[in-house]
């Protein structure tokens, strides 16, 4: 986001997207950590809550970053938006790093070889 963000010129839009193409791995990554977050009887919970937050931002981003946007062009920053998602995500990564973290103080033991 930040590369898109700074982008002056168009070669550097397109190199935005070679890297953000790795953004999509982390959703796989998240859903696979919530999984072993939960029991089995709360797998269905936890992916329903998951898909419904996903839908949920979904619709909302593209209003609140068209608004965002159109207010900054005027003043000449037609960059803040990109700026935003950056740190949005940037929030979201501490988030899971900490989640992950905590996920592995937590676990009990490892299974002993014989």
């Amino acid at each position: 986001m930040i590369v898109l963000a700074l982008a002056q010129e168009t070669i550097f839009i397109f190199l935005s997207s070679a890297v953000g193409c790795i953004r999509v791995l982390s959703v796989a990554m998240a859903r696979s950590m919530a999984s072993k977050c939960v029991s089995d009887k709360e797998q269905g919970v936890t992916f329903s809550i998951l898909a419904s937050l996903d839908s949920i931002a979904l619709f909302l981003a593209p209003l609140l970053f068209q608004l965002l946007y159109s207010i900054n062009v005027v003043h000449g920053n037609p960059g803040i938006p990109f700026f935003v998602a950056a740190g949005c995500s940037g929030i979201a990564e501490i988030l899971a790093l900490i989640l992950h973290c905590g996920f592995l103080t937590r676990r009990s033991s490892y299974n002993k070889l014989n």
